[in-house]
């Protein structure tokens, strides 16, 4: 069986934690800088040679450079970079070594947990995890392994705390908590999920171990007001509920939660419910050949895929509200003095934080989720055998390294692009580079002018400007008439046929827009534009 040969291995639980790390890091580790990565790079290098005014830099992450302090990102993450910066200096492989480290205490601690709830079947688990697409995609300089580590830190703490009482672990809990929150605030229903483990627990006492989060992050809000005028714990958020909100996170989670399978299988345990999931799983292989080649319409078949992924998150929720509600039953009154009610508080406390507060969805937020989602129906899991397991196994292990490989060759177009486009220009002459994410770090470090749409008006006659198709850029003036002179591009090829490149579709998901899809199209294409006519000073009027 698939399982037999390598899950059950003589290798313990540690030797295995080793080795899913060794073959993550193997992935990521000369990745190019990706999507928000240039944003911390800039913001890093800021902080290595002014430390004592972190939030002052300016960056064009929009139309035009802001304060970073008009943010809601708290500094600490930025002082871990810019150590390894003065170390290793901005070359890819130095700063994904910090990667790495988060990336392992991720896996670390995960394997802990498990253990110390009695899992069966810890391998199965790990697995299932690690290879999940989300967590591969985004080993990156962005914020969300490193605040991931932190929570599973703290929920190793706190599920030791919960049986214990003693006040040092519920100490650690807050101590990795506070960690994470000055990183970034999405860890803040952790406040409330350790409160009402200590009050439910009867550890009152311990209560004071949040006085350490809270300390610190008022703190950090009063200084900031008096440096720069603004807190960052009230600065506006995209705060509210929407329908579309909701799909849109819905079909994040769904698009990467390949586990699902097995929960779904147990509760409703058939011939039929088997043959259903055997079924729609043949449907999308035998799919693939015709997507491929274009008989059947890739649009439309994103769109059914967008489907499967509302449906398949919307089944997560529902499997996690049937699940609490038999663990309620189950263990009654012990369930307020249980470890997986801390599991279930999570769920509800991220899930609810991210519909509510989260400007877009993205599965770098609904990466936050599915360890605790997989914990949840852990007894499921160790109970499954067979094809079902299997069946799942395979594909979350090809899902997470096909979406893996693709997001690679993804990040990697731009840093190519940078070093293969040449321009020939006059003494005279300016070369702007429009767009951001990995590009703009790139066309920074070839010396190219960030284009500024408030600096617009500075463009002359002749100067020439590289604007990505696909990627986030800065509003152009229409005024300003261009010429192509020439584009960059790559052949797509089977390995981005699995892709995320609809606009950063993993970093960036709608209501109507999948995660991932099936595409034969080129990642990204780059026109080199020759200013015909600059803005004249009556159009800056």
């Amino acid at each position: 069986m698939f399982r037999l040969d390598w899950l059950n291995a003589q290798i313990s639980v540690n030797q295995f934690v080793i080795i899913l790390w060794i073959i993550l890091t193997a992935i990521n580790i000369n990745k190019a800088f990706h999507i928000d990565d240039t944003f911390h790079l800039l913001a890093a290098e800021w902080v290595a040679e002014k430390p004592t005014d972190p939030m002052a830099a300016k960056i064009n992450w929009s139309d035009q450079p802001e304060a970073i302090f008009l943010g809601s990102q708290p500094p600490l993450y930025f002082y871990l970079i810019a150590f390894f910066i003065k170390i290793f200096g901005t070359g890819e492989i130095g700063l994904h070594l910090l990667t790495a480290i988060f990336l392992f205490l991720v896996l670390y601690f995960y394997a802990k947990i498990l253990r110390e709830i009695n899992v069966k079947q810890p391998k199965v688990l790990l697995t299932l995890f690690a290879f999940c697409p989300a967590l591969i995609v985004n080993q990156n300089l962005m914020i969300d392994i490193p605040i991931l580590s932190m929570a599973l830190g703290c929920t190793f703490y706190l599920i030791i705390a919960q049986q214990s009482g003693k006040l040092s672990n519920y100490l650690s809990a807050t101590l990795f908590l506070t960690f994470g929150l000055m990183m970034k605030f999405t860890l803040l229903p952790f406040l409330v999920v350790i409160g009402l483990t200590a009050i439910l627990s009867g550890h009152y006492k311990a209560l004071i171990s949040l006085i350490i989060p809270l300390a610190i992050m008022i703190g950090w809000s009063s200084w900031s007001e008096l440096q720069y005028g603004v807190s960052h714990l009230g600065i506006k958020t995209n705060f509210g509920f929407s329908t579309n909100k909701l799909l849109g996170f819905l079909g994040t989670t769904g698009a990467i939660s390949t586990f699902v399978v097995i929960p779904f299988y147990t509760c409703f345990k058939s011939q039929f419910t088997k043959w259903l999931i055997v079924d729609v799983l043949a449907i999308l292989i035998i799919c693939l050949p015709p997507v491929y080649f274009d008989i059947i319409n890739q649009q439309k078949f994103s769109a059914f895929l967008n489907y499967i992924f509302i449906a398949s998150g919307s089944l997560v929720l529902l499997l996690f509200m049937w699940q609490t509600a038999k663990l309620k039953f189950s263990y009654q009154l012990n369930f307020i003095r249980h470890h997986m009610l801390i599991i279930t508080l999570i769920i509800f406390g991220l899930a609810a934080f991210i519909v509510l507060f989260a400007p877009i969805n993205a599965t770098r937020h609904s990466l936050l989720l599915i360890p605790f989602f997989i914990i949840l129906f852990h007894k499921e899991i160790d109970a499954s055998v067979g094809p079902i397991l299997n069946i799942t196994l395979a594909v979350t292990i090809f899902l997470g390294v096909a979406l893996g490989v693709s997001d690679w060759l993804y990040a990697d177009f731009y840093r190519n692009a940078a070093e293969e486009i040449s321009v020939k220009k006059q003494p005279d002459q300016k070369v702007y580079a429009a767009g951001h994410w990995g590009w703009q770090w790139y066309a920074y470090q070839n010396g190219w002018e960030i284009y500024a749409t408030n600096g617009d008006h500075k463009i002359r006659k002749d100067d020439i400007i590289l604007i990505p198709k696909n990627a986030s850029k800065q509003h152009i003036d229409k005024a300003l008439k261009l010429d192509t002179i020439d584009f960059y591009t790559e052949k797509p090829n089977l390995l981005t046929f699995f892709s995320g490149k609809s606009y950063a579709s993993m970093y960036t998901t709608f209501g109507d827009k999948p995660a991932w899809n099936l595409s034969t199209q080129p990642i990204d294409t780059i026109f080199i534009c020759k200013v015909n006519q600059p803005i004249t000073a009556d159009q800056e009027d």
